[in-house]
């Protein structure tokens, strides 16, 4: 908190030794996970009564995404990150990596979505770096409202869904993102 030490999400072996749930369930009377690999994990370290229950996709954005528009013939490729903006996500990867490859920057749209959330140092880097690289083609829009960010995920050809280290059991942007039936990179 006082930031004398690197966060914990910054190195693999930090969050295995820091699960970060420990604490939350100490006086829990049960668990409830999305993914079963996870209960397996809380069950070996807490005696408490643990379940997994499938995540199901949310109706309202099947029901939407029944109507989404056709990628546009000839336009770039629209690659879209969801979610709250920190390194963990790796967006300046996908950046480096665009930057390192002009003929696919030139063909690429990359658009990121989401708040801050206290990062703010992260996200300058980013436009820093986007600004170095004036082939790529970057935007980041910080937080939009639902139906904005609906009306983006709908036009999205690739969704960017990184995260490393991973530190949850089911990431519910993830399972928004299945409902468009469109390739996600992971």
């Amino acid at each position: 908190l006082e930031g004398e030490r690197r966060p914990v999400w910054e190195s693999d072996e930090e969050v295995l030794r820091y699960p970060l749930y420990e604490e939350a369930i100490r006086k829990a009377h049960g668990v409830v996970t999305h993914s079963e690999g996870q209960a397996r994990d809380i069950r070996a370290r807490w005696l408490g009564p643990v379940r997994s229950l499938h995540l199901p996709c949310y109706s309202e954005v099947l029901r939407m995404v029944d109507g989404a528009p056709a990628r546009e013939a000839g336009g770039p490729i629209r690659l879209l990150t969801v979610g709250h903006l920190n390194p963990n996500k790796l967006v300046h990867r996908v950046v480096e990596m665009l930057a390192a490859d002009p003929e696919l920057a030139a063909r690429v749209h990359y658009t990121v979505v989401g708040p801050d959330d206290g990062f703010k140092s992260y996200v300058s880097d980013l436009r820093g770096l986007i600004a170095r690289h004036a082939s790529v083609n970057v935007e980041i829009l910080g937080w939009r409202p639902e139906i904005e960010l609906d009306r983006l995920m709908g036009r999205a050809d690739v969704f960017v869904n990184l995260r490393h280290p991973v530190m949850e059991g089911s990431s519910a942007s993830l399972m928004r993102q299945l409902a468009y039936g469109r390739p996600i990179l992971c």
